[in-house]
Protein backbone atom coordinates (compact mmCIF):
# COMPACT_ATOMS: atom_id res chain seq x y z
CA UNK A 1 0.00 0.00 0.00
CA UNK A 2 1.19 3.43 -0.89
CA UNK A 3 1.61 5.57 2.03
CA UNK A 4 1.96 8.93 1.51
CA UNK A 5 3.91 11.73 2.82
CA UNK A 6 2.75 13.23 5.82
CA UNK A 7 2.66 17.26 5.45
CA UNK A 8 5.32 18.95 8.35
CA UNK A 9 3.32 20.76 10.89
CA UNK A 10 2.76 23.79 10.02
CA UNK A 11 5.89 26.32 11.50
CA UNK A 12 3.34 28.80 14.22
CA UNK A 13 5.84 30.52 15.62
CA UNK A 14 7.65 31.26 12.94
CA UNK A 15 4.91 32.36 11.28
CA UNK A 16 3.71 34.72 14.01
CA UNK A 17 6.96 36.29 14.16
CA UNK A 18 6.56 36.60 10.13
CA UNK A 19 3.14 37.52 10.67
CA UNK A 20 3.73 40.16 13.47
CA UNK A 21 6.79 42.20 11.60
CA UNK A 22 4.51 41.91 8.73
CA UNK A 23 2.01 43.74 10.50
CA UNK A 24 4.30 46.71 11.87
CA UNK A 25 5.80 46.96 8.49
CA UNK A 26 1.97 47.16 6.60
CA UNK A 27 3.42 43.86 4.23
CA UNK A 28 0.38 42.66 2.66
CA UNK A 29 2.10 40.63 0.59
CA UNK A 30 3.62 38.83 3.45
CA UNK A 31 0.85 38.11 5.17
CA UNK A 32 -0.27 37.12 1.94
CA UNK A 33 1.96 34.99 1.46
CA UNK A 34 1.77 33.58 4.81
CA UNK A 35 -1.32 32.09 4.06
CA UNK A 36 -0.79 31.08 1.13
CA UNK A 37 1.17 28.39 2.65
CA UNK A 38 -0.90 27.84 5.49
CA UNK A 39 -3.66 26.60 3.08
CA UNK A 40 -1.82 24.88 0.55
CA UNK A 41 -1.98 21.38 1.76
CA UNK A 42 -5.64 21.11 2.15
CA UNK A 43 -6.95 17.62 3.74
CA UNK A 44 -4.11 15.55 2.97
CA UNK A 45 -6.30 12.91 5.25
CA UNK A 46 -8.59 12.75 1.91
CA UNK A 47 -6.20 12.18 -0.69
CA UNK A 48 -4.66 9.09 1.30
CA UNK A 49 -8.24 7.69 1.69
CA UNK A 50 -8.70 7.92 -2.08
CA UNK A 51 -5.35 6.85 -2.86
CA UNK A 52 -5.63 3.52 -0.82
CA UNK A 53 -9.44 2.95 -2.68
CA UNK A 54 -7.98 3.04 -5.84
CA UNK A 55 -5.09 0.19 -4.91
CA UNK A 56 -7.74 -1.33 -3.36
CA UNK A 57 -9.89 -1.72 -6.04
CA UNK A 58 -6.22 -2.39 -8.30
CA UNK A 59 -5.45 -5.37 -6.15
CA UNK A 60 -8.85 -6.88 -6.43
CA UNK A 61 -8.79 -7.08 -10.24
CA UNK A 62 -5.44 -8.02 -10.44
CA UNK A 63 -6.42 -11.26 -7.91
CA UNK A 64 -9.22 -11.55 -10.23
CA UNK A 65 -6.98 -11.71 -13.81
CA UNK A 66 -5.08 -14.48 -11.75
CA UNK A 67 -8.08 -16.62 -10.86
CA UNK A 68 -9.11 -16.28 -14.72
CA UNK A 69 -5.97 -17.24 -15.87
CA UNK A 70 -5.52 -20.15 -13.09
CA UNK A 71 -9.20 -21.54 -14.38
CA UNK A 72 -8.06 -20.80 -18.05
CA UNK A 73 -5.08 -23.12 -17.72
CA UNK A 74 -6.66 -25.53 -15.93
CA UNK A 75 -9.85 -25.85 -17.76
CA UNK A 76 -7.11 -26.03 -21.79
CA UNK A 77 -6.06 -28.95 -20.11
CA UNK A 78 -8.59 -31.17 -18.28
CA UNK A 79 -11.31 -30.52 -20.33
CA UNK A 80 -12.85 -30.72 -23.82
CA UNK A 81 -16.15 -30.11 -25.75
CA UNK A 82 -18.16 -27.05 -26.27
CA UNK A 83 -18.40 -26.05 -23.26
CA UNK A 84 -14.63 -26.18 -22.82
CA UNK A 85 -14.22 -24.65 -26.06
CA UNK A 86 -16.34 -21.49 -25.70
CA UNK A 87 -14.90 -20.69 -22.44
CA UNK A 88 -11.51 -20.25 -24.34
CA UNK A 89 -13.22 -16.90 -25.65
CA UNK A 90 -14.51 -15.93 -22.41
CA UNK A 91 -11.52 -16.20 -20.77
CA UNK A 92 -9.54 -14.03 -22.93
CA UNK A 93 -12.19 -11.71 -23.30
CA UNK A 94 -12.01 -11.76 -19.47
CA UNK A 95 -8.68 -11.22 -18.87
CA UNK A 96 -8.58 -8.23 -21.65
CA UNK A 97 -11.36 -6.38 -19.78
CA UNK A 98 -9.24 -6.80 -16.25
CA UNK A 99 -5.76 -5.61 -17.51
CA UNK A 100 -7.88 -2.95 -19.44
CA UNK A 101 -9.96 -2.11 -16.08
CA UNK A 102 -6.07 -2.10 -14.11
CA UNK A 103 -4.37 0.28 -16.43
CA UNK A 104 -6.90 2.43 -16.30
CA UNK A 105 -7.10 2.83 -12.65
CA UNK A 106 -3.28 2.49 -12.36
CA UNK A 107 -3.34 5.91 -14.23
CA UNK A 108 -5.63 7.45 -12.02
CA UNK A 109 -3.51 6.67 -8.66
CA UNK A 110 0.07 7.38 -10.68
CA UNK A 111 -1.59 11.18 -11.35
CA UNK A 112 -3.18 11.54 -8.28
CA UNK A 113 0.08 10.60 -5.88
CA UNK A 114 2.49 12.64 -8.59
CA UNK A 115 0.23 15.73 -7.96
CA UNK A 116 -0.05 15.36 -4.08
CA UNK A 117 3.67 14.59 -4.05
CA UNK A 118 3.99 18.21 -6.03
CA UNK A 119 2.41 19.57 -3.42
CA UNK A 120 3.91 18.31 -0.58
CA UNK A 121 7.65 19.36 -2.03
CA UNK A 122 6.15 22.91 -2.60
CA UNK A 123 4.91 22.88 1.05
CA UNK A 124 7.91 22.32 2.35
CA UNK A 125 9.91 24.88 0.69
CA UNK A 126 7.51 27.24 1.94
CA UNK A 127 7.76 26.94 5.48
CA UNK A 128 11.09 26.70 5.39
CA UNK A 129 11.15 30.05 3.91
CA UNK A 130 8.80 30.75 7.04
CA UNK A 131 11.44 29.84 9.01
CA UNK A 132 14.33 31.13 7.40
CA UNK A 133 12.83 34.50 7.13
CA UNK A 134 11.88 33.88 11.11
CA UNK A 135 15.02 33.72 12.04
CA UNK A 136 16.90 36.46 9.84
CA UNK A 137 14.20 38.93 11.72
CA UNK A 138 14.89 37.74 15.04
CA UNK A 139 18.61 38.22 14.07
CA UNK A 140 18.31 41.56 13.34
CA UNK A 141 15.52 42.77 15.19
CA UNK A 142 15.81 41.05 18.50
CA UNK A 143 13.35 41.90 21.17
CA UNK A 144 11.44 44.46 18.55
CA UNK A 145 9.24 41.97 17.64
CA UNK A 146 8.76 40.62 21.35
CA UNK A 147 7.83 43.84 22.37
CA UNK A 148 5.59 46.39 20.65
CA UNK A 149 6.83 48.86 23.24
CA UNK A 150 10.08 48.10 22.13
CA UNK A 151 9.42 49.73 18.90
CA UNK A 152 8.29 52.65 20.36
CA UNK A 153 11.06 53.08 22.54
CA UNK A 154 13.20 53.02 19.15
CA UNK A 155 11.34 55.63 17.63
CA UNK A 156 11.70 57.45 20.85
CA UNK A 157 15.21 57.49 20.95
CA UNK A 158 16.00 58.02 17.60
CA UNK A 159 19.38 56.42 16.64
CA UNK A 160 20.44 54.01 18.52
CA UNK A 161 23.81 51.93 18.28
CA UNK A 162 23.80 52.60 14.44
CA UNK A 163 20.13 51.63 14.00
CA UNK A 164 17.30 53.92 13.53
CA UNK A 165 13.84 52.43 13.72
CA UNK A 166 13.58 53.84 10.04
CA UNK A 167 16.31 51.32 9.60
CA UNK A 168 14.78 48.54 11.04
CA UNK A 169 11.72 48.72 9.02
CA UNK A 170 13.38 48.62 5.77
CA UNK A 171 15.25 45.90 6.63
CA UNK A 172 12.15 43.96 7.46
CA UNK A 173 10.19 45.73 4.98
CA UNK A 174 13.47 43.65 2.59
CA UNK A 175 13.52 40.70 4.67
CA UNK A 176 9.65 40.23 4.36
CA UNK A 177 9.32 41.55 0.54
CA UNK A 178 12.53 38.51 -0.21
CA UNK A 179 10.05 35.98 1.51
CA UNK A 180 6.64 37.05 -0.51
CA UNK A 181 8.77 36.60 -3.61
CA UNK A 182 10.00 33.57 -2.67
CA UNK A 183 6.65 32.01 -1.94
CA UNK A 184 4.88 33.77 -4.69
CA UNK A 185 7.96 31.96 -7.15
CA UNK A 186 7.25 29.04 -5.33
CA UNK A 187 3.15 28.58 -5.72
CA UNK A 188 3.85 30.11 -9.54
CA UNK A 189 6.40 27.50 -10.34
CA UNK A 190 4.49 24.38 -8.32
CA UNK A 191 0.62 25.87 -10.28
CA UNK A 192 2.90 25.16 -13.48
CA UNK A 193 3.94 21.48 -12.35
CA UNK A 194 0.36 20.66 -11.02
CA UNK A 195 -0.69 21.61 -15.16
CA UNK A 196 1.04 18.70 -16.50
CA UNK A 197 -0.54 16.54 -13.64
CA UNK A 198 -3.88 17.63 -14.16
CA UNK A 199 -4.16 16.82 -17.70
CA UNK A 200 -2.88 13.28 -16.70
CA UNK A 201 -5.58 12.65 -13.93
CA UNK A 202 -7.84 14.18 -16.41
CA UNK A 203 -7.50 11.98 -19.24
CA UNK A 204 -6.80 8.95 -16.46
CA UNK A 205 -10.63 9.72 -14.95
CA UNK A 206 -12.04 10.07 -18.38
CA UNK A 207 -10.71 6.21 -19.14
CA UNK A 208 -12.34 5.43 -16.05
CA UNK A 209 -15.51 5.40 -17.99
CA UNK A 210 -14.23 2.51 -19.70
CA UNK A 211 -14.05 0.21 -17.12
CA UNK A 212 -16.25 -2.75 -17.34
CA UNK A 213 -17.70 -5.33 -15.82
CA UNK A 214 -16.54 -9.11 -16.32
CA UNK A 215 -18.76 -10.45 -19.77
CA UNK A 216 -21.06 -13.06 -18.28
CA UNK A 217 -20.33 -16.88 -19.23
CA UNK A 218 -22.73 -17.56 -22.21
CA UNK A 219 -25.30 -20.11 -21.83
CA UNK A 220 -23.27 -23.04 -23.28
CA UNK A 221 -20.72 -22.77 -20.35
CA UNK A 222 -23.48 -23.24 -17.90
CA UNK A 223 -24.58 -26.61 -19.69
CA UNK A 224 -22.71 -29.33 -17.10
CA UNK A 225 -23.06 -32.03 -19.81
CA UNK A 226 -21.19 -29.58 -22.51
CA UNK A 227 -18.16 -30.55 -20.36
CA UNK A 228 -15.64 -33.31 -21.18
CA UNK A 229 -12.97 -34.38 -18.75
CA UNK A 230 -9.85 -35.39 -20.79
Amino acid sequence: MTTLEEPAPFPHDDAATVRKAAEITNHHQALDALDMVRDMIGHPNNIQRAVTEWENAIRSMSDSFEGVSRAHSQLQTRWTGGAANGFNPYALDAKTTITNNVTSLQGVLDATTQMYSAVIDAYKNGITFISKCAQSLLDFGGGLLGDWKAVLAVAAAGATDGASLALVIKHFTSLLSEFADNVTNLINAAIDANKSYSVALNAALKNINGIRALPRPTEGMLDLHAWTPT
